[in-house]
């Protein structure tokens, strides 16, 4: 019996959205969430967020994920401790260092 790759069988299962994250197809899930849940051997508490150190939203390595609390949480320790401002508005967001835009990104 021929076998599939666990990496070919597991990007068939998925699909990148149009914020740049990689969720199931079948149930819509985020999947940084479902690795972060098998991590930390439970369920995500409502209201945690889970974190991708680098930035990058398809790095879904175990080691690069954090969870917080909740958003507010993640945007005080993550944002503010780079001196940075994170600002969302209007469907979009972007985060400001020294008063200027350096990233912004908008959905929609």
């Amino acid at each position: 019996m021929k076998r599939k790759s666990n990496s070919s069988s597991r990007s068939a299962k998925t699909f990148v959205n149009k914020n740049g994250y990689r969720q199931f197809k079948d149930s819509g899930k985020y999947v940084h969430r479902h690795v972060e849940e098998k991590k930390l051997g439970r369920s995500l508490k409502p209201g945690e967020v889970v974190h991708h150190k680098d930035g990058n939203p398809l790095n879904n390595s175990p080691n690069n994920l954090k969870v917080y609390r909740n958003q507010s949480e993640h945007m005080r320790k993550e944002h503010k401790k780079k001196g940075k401002r994170h600002i969302t508005n209007n469907n979009c967001s972007a985060t400001l260092s020294g008063g200027s835009a350096s990233a912004k990104h908008c959905s929609g």
